[in-house]
């Protein structure tokens, strides 16, 4: 099974849908690997940029071959009071098939205004 499928349909969909464009990531940055007591973490990250959006960065990661996931980054331009976006979603493939999703909103800056126009933090998460 491909653990990134779904990494690689969200790219596919986002540059389809809102015309994203890839955007120059350094080398150094790229690819991230650590070795943990549970197994290696890789990371691949990729960075995107669209009409209104500043930023994009759809990440591949992974521990051994037990785990497979993709988070998905968006920042709005610096013209919106929005926050950003994050997307978790992860395949546990060791255990019983497990999916779990994570998301969170907040906004960039953590002040008073921003606390009152967005209701933060927004995170949840489910686990099938």
């Amino acid at each position: 099974m491909n653990k990134h499928i779904l990494a690689e349909m969200v790219t596919e969909m986002m540059k389809k849908e809102i015309g994203m464009a890839t955007k120059p990531l350094p080398e150094q940055i790229k690819t991230l690997t650590t070795d943990l007591p549970t197994g290696k973490a890789r990371f691949e990250s990729s960075l995107y940029q669209a009409e209104k959006l500043k930023k994009i960065t759809i990440s591949k990661r992974s521990l051994g071959d037990q785990d497979g996931g993709t988070v998905v980054m968006i920042v709005p331009d610096d013209e919106y009071d929005i926050p950003f976006i994050l997307a978790d979603l992860a395949f546990d493939f060791a255990g019983k098939g497990r999916i779990t999703a994570g998301f969170k909103l907040k906004p960039l800056v953590m002040d008073a205004q921003s606390t009152k126009n967005i209701s933060i933090p927004f995170s949840g998460g489910t686990e099938k």
